[in-house]
């Protein structure tokens, strides 16, 4: 049977789990930078869902030097040693682009028109054309089912409308003159929970790709705010979570039902969309982090996690949460399915904390578990018996003790169900 998750591949590590664990899924996203994963993958007939990472312009912005990326990192270098902010150097997303500025009308290079805050204002169409048909086309040669429509994440204000939508412009001329048959996927990226403060801050972007995907025949519009971090278990986040649901509710009741509405990833809250038919497939990070990083981003390695399976949650592998372990374990009843659950995890313990990836691996085996018991049942109740899965985690983390200082601000063993649970039915 196949799975309706789409899992994101952002590494070679994650492309091992891919095989290991997510085959079975509707397709797989995969950045473009990844191109011998990308060719195992065609191999290996699976569907294909090319991103090619265009987002990561995010970070570039306000030079108006030619040159294309070798001067604007020049000029970033000199900004930061006179006590500049932190700039994104050199890494896959600048060698990615080069690459694309190399194959042809070598005049026009990336950075002088997505850097340069005039162009983005006033972007001249002919020159989005010429760079995004070349752009998709380097994302065509590897016959995939579902590209990305180049767009730069959403801002708080109106500055980015304009070139984001020349690019969906561009994009839609390439299709039309292409012999390309697959769909076009149109990414709507928030990267502010403050965009969820309410309708007023999140209708008019979201109005705006809604538009895009009826006049234009798009296919596919995949949602996801980078800000959201849904597996801390903090308080502050859970009016963002209410209005994230509100916006997918909106977006369902507005967007062409034959449109593929995507979300993700995130820890839980995409399970919480999907079951509730808000989205048509989840988006899900592999074991790793649990939002979404853009490319060029530098996502800190950080402390390994490993599941709390009973407890549907994330917790960090310490000496402190292996004591916390072996108390819990003492406390729950013999009988007890948990029990024996907890047991076994706190068996694996020194295997997860000799190596990140066993802990990885862990989670991205729970995490199919987890969405493959909700698919098993009927459309109709799988938001239903979701919000019993997270009641039951919940009611089990109550009688818990707290957990170790790391886990602050979800030390509550069932901060994280609670959350989630509270956003299946409402």
């Amino acid at each position: 049977m196949t799975s309706e998750y789409i899992p994101f591949i952002s590494s070679k590590k994650d492309k091992k789990r891919f095989d290991q664990l997510f085959s079975d899924s509707v397709c797989a996203r995969i950045r473009l930078n990844l191109e011998s994963e990308i060719t195992k993958l065609s191999e290996d007939n699976i569907p294909l869902w090319i991103d090619s990472t265009f987002d990561g312009f995010s970070f570039f912005q306000d030079t108006k030097k030619s040159g294309g990326f070798e001067d604007y990192l020049t000029e970033r270098e000199k900004y930061d040693k006179k006590g500049g902010a932190f700039e994104p150097r050199r890494n896959d997303f600048i060698d990615l682009m080069a690459k694309i500025d190399s194959q042809r009308d070598k005049e026009i290079k990336s950075a002088d028109l997505f850097c340069n805050n005039e162009f983005r204002q006033k972007p001249n169409q002919t020159k989005v054309n010429i760079y995004v048909s070349r752009l998709l086309d380097y994302c065509y040669q590897y016959e995939p089912e579902c590209i990305s429509v180049p767009q730069i994440p959403v801002s708080e204000g109106t500055e980015l409308n304009k070139i984001n939508n020349s690019l969906v412009k561009a994009s839609i001329a390439w299709r039309d003159n292409s012999h390309f048959n697959g769909q076009l996927i149109l990414p709507l990226i928030f990267t502010k929970r403050a965009h969820m403060k309410g309708k007023v801050e999140w209708r008019p972007k979201v109005d705006k790709a809604i538009q895009h995907c009826r006049n234009l025949n798009l296919q596919g519009m995949w949602v996801v705010n980078t800000d959201i971090e849904d597996w801390k278990g903090s308080t502050a986040q859970t009016k963002a979570f209410s209005s994230l649901v509100e916006m997918h509710q909106y977006i369902r009741e507005h967007l062409p039902e034959n449109v593929k509405k995507i979300a993700g990833p995130y820890w839980g809250l995409n399970l919480v969309l999907w079951s509730r038919n808000l989205i048509d497939y989840p988006a899900m990070n592999l074991g790793t982090s649990h939002k979404y990083y853009l490319p060029g981003s530098l996502s800190k390695s950080g402390n390994t996690r490993m599941p709390l399976i009973p407890l549907r949650r994330l917790a960090v592998v310490s000496a402190e949460l292996r004591e916390w372990l072996a108390s819990t374990i003492k406390k729950l009843d013999e009988s007890d399915e948990n029990r024996k659950i907890f047991s076994e995890l706190e068996k694996k313990f020194d295997f997860f904390l000799s190596r990140s990836e066993n802990a990885q691996y862990e989670i991205a085996k729970f995490q199919k578990q987890w969405f493959k018991s909700i698919q098993s049942k009927k459309r109709e109740s799988r938001a239903i018996t979701l919000f019993q899965d997270l009641s039951e985690a919940y009611a089990l983390g109550s009688r818990l003790e707290d957990l170790p200082a790391d886990e602050k601000p979800g030390k509550k063993p069932g901060a994280i169900a609670e959350h989630l649970m509270l956003q299946c039915l409402s």
